[in-house]
């Protein structure tokens, strides 16, 4: 392999890197504010509102749990070029697919589609390219070792 076309390799990493790493503070942004709101609402909201607002709420959280930490060990990992990130950012990119679904169905059944169901877009089809990618090069990470 030319060192030219092992540099494309390795940028490929570094931009899903650097994707995952800003999609990270923008989740991390995105819900705090409003799973800090609900958390003081949910005891005055009546029942069909409290539905969609434990939807919300349970959206919120797991993006907090799983996405940001995956998102931020993807991220590190990658540019370090460590196997961990490798398996982090293709979780992530699974989460993406997974949760774009799920928050497109509820919008598109409950006929409420709403500005923040677009937000993460431009990450869940950047992530179709991101696992073509990790998976085609995987080999590299796997074997990388730093001179």
């Amino acid at each position: 392999m030319s060192a030219t076309n092992n540099n494309d390799k390795l940028f490929g990493f570094k931009l899903i890197a650097v994707v995952n790493g800003i999609a990270a503070i923008i989740h991390l942004l995105f819900w705090t504010a409003p799973i800090t709101k609900l958390t003081l609402l949910i005891p005055s909201i009546q029942a069909p509102a409290y539905v969609d607002m434990a939807t919300i709420y349970g959206l919120g959280l797991a993006d907090l749990i799983w996405s940001i930490p995956l998102l931020t060990i993807g991220s590190i990992g990658l540019w370090k070029m460590k196997p961990i990130g490798w398996l982090a950012a293709q979780l992530v990119n699974v989460l993406y697919w997974y949760s774009h679904t799920l928050v497109f169905t509820i919008g598109i059944v409950s006929d409420n589609v709403s500005f923040g169901m677009f937000v993460f877009v431009p990450f869940g089809v950047f992530s179709f390219w991101a696992a073509y990618y990790l998976w085609k090069t995987r080999s590299i990470i796997l074997n990388y070792k730093k001179l």
